[in-house]
């Protein structure tokens, strides 16, 4: 992978975040310029547009999720790896009361533009849905996809809720249950 220079870097780490925080159609260039400490006429210099530097941002996107499941691939149980999954959900409850889910969000966003970013997004949530399956199916079960889709959902619509009510008990209660389902699961796995 070509090495990314330090500005550039910059600019999609802050892009990242506001719009996460305050949404891509609520984020000026102008404020992604200011938060990364990059002079506004540089943005261009990398970035050909808005659109572009949200392409970037997908792409940014893609690869943190991509290594955190990667990284979660090494523990030995299906189970423990959607556990640590719901692990990480859980890690980062409160930035999701405030701000919604960071891949459900953007793809919500986004996808509405207009802009050519369908496949960009869809990767966001098919890369999740994927993995999850992958687990479902390590664990065999013929399910394995509507239980991925049931898995996913579950955290999405829990995410939606508790940022919409902003109360935090929602995603902590539907992460409770996933979880006990799943040592459900493993205990009647170890019980055959």
């Amino acid at each position: 992978m070509a090495k990314i220079s330090h500005k550039k870097e910059k600019l999609i780490e802050a892009a990242t975040n506001l719009i996460y925080k305050n949404g891509f159609s609520n984020t000026s260039l102008a404020d992604i310029a200011k938060e990364a400490g990059v002079p506004l006429g540089n943005v261009y210099y990398y970035f050909k547009s808005k659109e572009s530097l949200a392409k970037a941002v997908i792409d940014m996107r893609k690869a943190f999720y991509e290594e955190q499941l990667e990284a979660m691939n090494n523990l030995t149980s299906p189970v423990q790896r959607l556990i640590v999954f719901l692990d990480f959900v859980e890690d980062n409850s409160d930035a999701l009361v405030k701000y919604g889910c960071p891949v459900g969000s953007l793809c919500q966003e986004l996808d509405k533009t207009g802009e050519s970013f369908a496949e960009d997004i869809n990767a966001l949530v098919r890369t999740n849905l994927e993995w999850v399956t992958q687990q479902f199916t390590e664990l065999n079960l013929d399910n394995a996809r509507s239980l991925a889709i049931e898995f996913v959902s579950n955290i999405q619509g829990a995410t939606l809720i508790a940022n919409s009510l902003n109360d935090k008990s929602i995603i902590l209660d539907r992460l409770a249950g996933i979880r006990k389902q799943l040592e459900e699961h493993s205990a009647k796995e170890r019980a055959s």
